[in-house]
């Protein structure tokens, strides 16, 4: 009985996908390994439907797959939404073809291989066409969940206009609220919130003050249900963001602003430890030490030596080797630290300095980074400028090379050209 045989084993293998005890790794392998088999007697000849169902799945399983390579994971996931979309068409199977379509553009919107920008405008495309058969009408949970999804995707997108970008997000997000209430779906209202905060955080129009406000009030609401207790993990990434929205604060008392920041942190790294979350824990300790260096309370000599304790330890993860963009903005601020440390001796201070930015540039080089490359080279400019060692001369000329060629970067906005005032009716030129 192969077919009957068959069915078992997508339904085994459904079972494993969701299954919540045991390994969620090794669960996901049986998950797959027993779809793969279904398809050995579901075949896209004999049983057309049933193969594109199990496909599906398939797709689902790789999507969600934990061992492996990521990217090819993913790279699986793609191929099996678009051979289930062979036969799950609009025409024939609208409903189906409208939910591998999603699964579709969720693998795009992720996608690690091609190009970035090129995978976000079919993620954003493929949203956009599931909608039309998921309505807020006929199918109001799945449309509020495609909505979220598209404003996640609009949030990272590359291409068009950031700040016109940020809008679709803010009006995607609001839109799926409308279904994804607190008191309907609580964890689901809670991820949306978060997401909103995010987007109002780096939010370019309107009042950049009160887009802030936006920002921390839906951080804070989103809190209400991602509990330390409840989802510690969720609350910590929650705590990360509310703390970067603090630091960057412009109402209210800014020393009260960054003291909140700072507490924030520290409640995040209670979860993200350097055991259990060893990227995640590095961020938070940037994010730290950033927060101290400009702290404005307490000793300015011990914030400084906080800041950079915590910048070294961020460096024993973000090492050159495995992450070298993060560990240059790691080494530029650990160098703005050396340049304005007090303790230790001044000299030796600008000699850390000026090492670190020298360091840093050559991973923010001119031509990967530009606009970043000449921020640096400004700063290291500035670090020369105030060289104790090494013969003064030089170190002057070593600063004004490098804010030359800053500059080269950083050039003037040109002068809008003069215009004639329109000539009266009657007498335009021909």
């Amino acid at each position: 009985m192969p077919v009957e045989w068959a069915q078992v084993m997508t339904n085994l293998a459904t079972a494993y996908n969701q299954r919540i005890r045991g390994d969620r790794a090794e669960n996901l392998e049986q998950a797959i390994a027993a779809y793969r088999q279904a398809l050995e007697v579901m075949t896209h000849q004999a049983m057309p439907v049933e193969w594109a169902t199990v496909m599906m799945n398939l797709a689902t399983a790789y999507y969600s797959r934990i061992r492996g390579d990521r990217a090819e994971n993913l790279e699986q996931a793609i191929a099996a939404y678009r051979q289930a979309l062979e036969v799950r068409t609009r025409q024939a199977m609208p409903v189906e073809w409208a939910a591998c379509t999603m699964g579709l553009a969720n693998a795009y919107k992720n996608r690690i291989r091609g190009d970035r920008a090129e995978n976000l405008e079919q993620a954003i495309a493929a949203y956009r066409q599931a909608l039309e058969v998921m309505t807020h009408q006929a199918m109001p949970v799945e449309w509020a969940t495609v909505m979220m999804n598209l404003a996640t995707a609009y949030y990272s997108r590359i291409r068009g206009d950031r700040a016109e970008n940020l809008e679709q997000a803010i009006a995607a997000y609001r839109q799926a609220l409308e279904v994804k209430t607190r008191e309907a779906m609580p964890v689901e209202w809670a991820t949306v919130m978060m997401n909103l905060a995010n987007a109002y955080k780096n939010r370019i129009r309107d009042d950049r003050a009160e887009n802030l406000e936006q920002a921390i009030a839906a951080y804070r609401q989103a809190l209400e249900v991602r509990t330390h207790q409840a989802m510690p993990v969720e609350w910590a990434t929650v705590m990360m963001n509310l703390a970067s929205a603090y630091a960057a604060r412009i109402r209210g008392d800014r020393a009260e602003n960054l003291e909140r920041a700072i507490a924030a942190y520290r409640q995040a790294l209670e979860v993200r430890t350097r055991q259990a979350m060893p990227v995640e824990w590095a961020q938070a300790m940037m994010n730290l030490a950033t927060a101290y260096k400009n702290r404005i309370r307490g000793d300015r000599a011990e914030n400084l030596e906080q800041a950079i304790a915590a910048y070294r330890q961020a460096l024993e993860v973000r090492t050159r080797q495995a992450m070298p963009v993060e560990w240059a903005t790691v080494m530029i601020n650990l160098a703005s630290a050396y340049a304005t440390r007090i303790r230790g001796e001044r000299a030796e201070n600008l000699e850390q300095a000026i090492a670190a930015y020298r360091q840093a540039l050559e991973v923010r080089t001119r031509q990967a980074m530009p606009v970043e490359w000449a921020a640096v080279m400004m700063n290291l400019a500035n670090a020369y400028s105030d060289r104790i060692r090494g013969d003064r001369a030089e170190n002057l000329e070593q600063a004004i090379a490098a804010y030359r060629q800053a500059l080269e970067v950083n050039t003037p906005a040109p002068p809008e050209p003069r215009t004639r005032a329109p000539p009266p009716p009657g007498t335009g030129d021909l």
